[in-house]
């Protein structure tokens, strides 16, 4: 069977396929997951004393990524890592994250602070003076 979808008028569903209410947007389209747009990312203030250089992971994009990162001397709860989205999104996304590493996941990680430019990563109780491959989180951006 040919795939129909693009004769689908928006606004109707066809079998196993998804209701289309609207025509997407050109920002809708523009931050797909194929999105090549660069993301940064700094540590933040609870992570301490001199921490070490965050990792965006290669690949990375503002739809999905993940990055690795560590803390200085005297961390403290709070946000460790703000990620910096390339390009500013049209409406502020919904975030979800996920631990890579097992370090992580022991320091119970939440994102926070989601906007259309970025979104923090905030953990409690981090070990002081760890390397910027200690903690990992992997993460979703959806528009």
């Amino acid at each position: 069977m040919a795939d129909t979808v693009s004769a689908i008028p928006y606004g109707t569903a066809a079998p196993g396929q998804g209701l289309f209410a609207t025509s997407p947007t050109a920002a809708e389209w523009a931050y797909s997951p194929l999105d090549s747009s660069t993301v940064t990312a700094a540590a933040a203030v609870p992570a301490g004393t001199t921490p070490p250089t965050p990792v965006v992971a290669a690949g990375s994009t503002i739809m999905r990524g993940s990055l690795t990162f560590g803390t200085g001397t005297d961390a403290s709860t709070g946000s460790m890592v703000t990620v910096t989205f390339g390009s500013t999104l049209a409406s502020t996304p919904v975030v979800l994250i996920a631990p890579a590493t097992s370090a992580l996941a022991a320091i119970t990680p939440a994102v926070t602070g989601v906007s259309t430019t970025g979104f923090s990563v905030a953990a409690t109780a981090p070990g002081s003076s760890q390397g910027n491959t200690v903690y990992g989180v992997a993460w979703q951006a959806m528009l």
